[in-house]
């Protein structure tokens, strides 16, 4: 693995004739590195242990409200009523959202479970105007609760004042399960379009600061299905023990698309200026950042995204002068990881299950299982024609069976609308024969990224290496040295993609230029 970038190794300096060094020297020099080595993790530890802790924020000075529901410890911030800890019963207080964190995110612009993102703009045109509860905190308007409610709230306070919607927000049971609900109401005198409304999805993936043994225990992964009104997520514990936690719309809330909520960008010695939309929390390799649950994504797309293709339809929505829209999401817990897809289908859920997957070879016959209470009305494929698909005899437990043909290269996106309305998305992506494909990568690699410099200092040379696509050039230096490196899982794909290709479909001109990087 070579360097980082600023510094150069020792055998590249210039020099006159190279003496060897004093055996009391290097004896010295060697225990005096031992040293420093060993005293680096305790010096850290202490420089974190001496650090003054965090003092609770605003939000926090009305204290936590507890509920209970019949899979959940459910702590809301009275003040948010915005989670503090999301615990299921039964896992010795562990909680999905970053819990252990609450006082240092307790001030503005940091998000939690509840919040919301909105881009609006009054009338069919001009500019959108942004909101989010998370960027300014002001104490919510509590509401009178009843029924199944267990917490309501009138969002006006930590919204900007002239915002020309009212915004309900409420915790409640549905049947047995917990649930967070919007009722969102157009109080001005003129339609209102919503071109954008996200849900943060909140979830403790901060990794940062944390022993391996506190990350088992403590933290979460988040993957999404972006499938409309299919779409859910799952959530992860990374110990791998269950319960997992499984998010579904409740009603037509479409999983739209994806987006990351950014960090801010912290300048030494001076204090994070606040962006809407954005969220403090230090970014690194060990926090990779939260995200929106998008029910509406049409703004993006006509702006930040015009450039790109989405995954599904972008949509907007307009409000008429006092009409309303509800959204909203329901956690379920499914005892296992291995059992989502089970927890999925007992909750009335449509489930696809792609066979081999959804890299899908010109060559390979594939298949396309479905599992909803209501049968297919129609199955399109965007592009037209890019993907062949054949209904089949439906299984005994149920599934109904589709064979596919890729046809077209490229994105293909597989739209099912079942006879209730409900749109479910399956995005497909069609490559060459398997064959072509494989030969085609190992062209690539010993063409394209096969680096040739008997200068290099760092001795990569020759060998397959990183290559930046878009620059259309091999990575040789960059600031994260396991990019530009042979070793890590980024610097050494590349060359184990070539070994695997060899191995399977051998090439005798690139197995020689293989041996000589095992050789060299």
């Amino acid at each position: 693995m070579p360097f980082p970038a600023p510094f150069t190794p020792m055998n590249t300096l210039p020099s006159g004739p190279r003496r060897h060094p004093r055996p009391c020297r290097s004896i010295f020099c060697g225990l005096l590195a031992c040293a420093l080595l060993a005293a680096a993790p305790r010096a850290q530890a202490q420089a974190r242990h001496h650090r003054p802790p965090p003092k609770p924020g605003p939000m926090l000075a009305q204290g936590i409200m507890h509920k209970q529901t019949l899979h959940f410890h459910l702590n809301l911030v009275r003040s948010s009523q915005t989670v503090a800890a999301l615990e299921p019963k039964g896992a010795h207080g562990f909680s999905f959202t970053p819990a252990d964190r609450l006082v240092a995110r307790s001030t503005n612009g940091y998000y939690h479970l509840g919040d919301l993102d909105l881009r609006l703009r009054v009338g069919a045109s001009g500019p959108w105007k942004s909101y989010s509860t998370a960027f300014h905190r002001e104490p919510v308007k509590a509401l009178p609760i009843k029924g199944d409610q267990l917490a309501s709230a009138n969002l006006a306070p930590t919204l900007p004042a002239g915002i020309p919607l009212r915004i309900i927000r409420t915790w409640r049971i549905d049947g047995k399960n917990l649930a967070l609900h919007f009722t969102i109401t157009n109080t001005s005198s003129e339609p209102v379009t919503i071109g954008s409304l996200g849900i943060p999805m909140v979830f403790n993936n901060i990794l940062t600061g944390r022993t391996l043994a506190q990350v088992a225990a403590k933290c979460s992964f988040d993957d999404p299905y972006i499938g409309d009104d299919a779409g859910y997520v799952q959530v992860t514990r990374l110990s791998g023990h269950g319960p997992a936690l499984v998010i579904i719309p409740e009603g037509r809330t479409p999983l739209q698309a994806w987006k990351p909520i950014p960090g801010i960008r912290h300048r030494r010695g001076q204090p994070a200026k606040l962006q809407v939309f954005h969220d403090p929390t230090p970014r690194s390799i060990t926090f990779e950042g939260f995200y929106d649950w998008m029910v509406l994504s049409g703004a993006y797309q006509q702006n930040q995204w015009k450039h790109a293709r989405p995954w599904n339809t972008a949509t907007t929505l307009t409000l008429n002068p006092g009409q309303s829209q509800n959204f909203g999401l329901i956690f379920l817990l499914s005892p296992t990881i291995q059992h989502i897809q089970q927890t999925l289908i007992q909750h009335f859920r449509p489930v696809a299950v792609g066979i081999p997957g959804y890299i899908l070879p010109q060559d390979i016959d594939a298949q396309l299982f479905l599992h909803y209470q209501q049968p297919v009305a129609s199955i399109t494929v965007n592009p037209a024609g890019a993907i062949e698909i054949t209904p089949e005899h439906n299984t005994h437990s149920g599934w109904m069976k589709y064979s596919l043909q890729g046809r077209t290269w490229g994105r293909a996106r597989v739209t099912v609308t079942y006879l209730d309305g409900t749109r479910q998305t399956v995005s497909y992506f069609v490559i060459k024969p398997e064959q072509q494909a494989v030969a085609d990568l190992g062209h690539f690699l010993f063409t394209k990224q096969w680096y040739v410099n008997p200068h290099d200092p760092f001795h990569r040379s020759p060998s397959v290496i990183s290559y930046d696509n878009q620059a259309h050039k091999q990575v040789t230096q960059d600031g994260r040295v396991w990019i530009a490196g042979l070793s890590d899982e980024a610097g050494a794909g590349s060359w184990l993609a070539a070994a695997m290709k060899e191995y399977g479909l051998p090439n005798k001109h690139q197995v020689d230029q293989f041996e000589q990087f095992v050789d060299h």
